[in-house]
């Protein structure tokens, strides 16, 4: 299944199949929902360690 960033389903295997899916986005439309729903400053700062 593939879910574009508004939570709709844009993509979806037939039930009970196995499988890869892929699609085309809208680099475009992404960047623009990305710049009104920007969420990155609430990230937490984190280091992984060896």
């Amino acid at each position: 299944m593939i879910i574009d960033p508004k939570g709709s389903i844009i993509a979806q295997m037939e039930s009970g199949k196995e499988g890869i899916l892929s699609c085309n986005i809208d680099l475009t439309e992404l960047k623009r929902f990305r710049e009104k729903f920007f969420i990155a400053s609430d990230w937490d700062n984190f280091e992984v360690l060896p």
